[in-house]
């Protein structure tokens, strides 16, 4: 079975995301960039990366430490916690940390989230349903958008 980041170009669409170096080894991708924050899980986080990738994986399984302020960790914190295939707004966000007026604030603490994809920064939209920013590219967050909402009854 042909890796999902190779199979219909995602290997060079993904490749330069943000932080997130992604490339092919023997068993799979290997999420490079998180050699830094991902505590003995090389292996398993690439594989991880194929299932999620292939429409299998719903939520990521590693031990990560992140690096960021105390705001910033409740911001992602608050970010993992949006379920797979849905969408939440800065302002929800903002509510759930306990300061709905720090809409901007969150986005700024998302635009440092050096665990894009994992800590699901692109289910993060504007409360009119816009979506916008994302360090990867909007283009990037539509389409980790649809990929979720194709795969989410799998």
């Amino acid at each position: 079975m042909p890796n999902a980041l190779d199979n219909g170009g995602l290997y060079s669409q993904f490749s330069d995301f943000s932080n997130q170096y992604i490339y092919t080894e023997q068993y799979g991708s290997i999420c490079n960039s998180y050699k830094n924050h991902c505590i003995g899980c090389q292996y398993d986080c690439g594989k991880q990366f194929d299932e999620y990738f292939n429409g299998k994986r719903k939520c990521f399984k590693l031990s990560l430490d992140l690096n960021g302020t105390d705001f910033q960790k409740k911001v992602w914190t608050a970010v993992a916690e949006i379920p797979y295939g849905e969408t939440s707004t800065y302002v929800k966000i903002s509510e759930r940390i306990g300061n709905r007026k720090a809409a901007r604030s969150v986005g700024n603490a998302l635009s440092h989230n050096p665990a894009c994809i994992v800590m699901p920064c692109h289910r993060v939209i504007k409360s009119n349903g816009d979506i916008s920013g994302y360090n990867g590219g909007v283009w990037r967050k539509k389409w980790l958008l649809a990929h979720e909402e194709k795969n989410k009854d799998i």
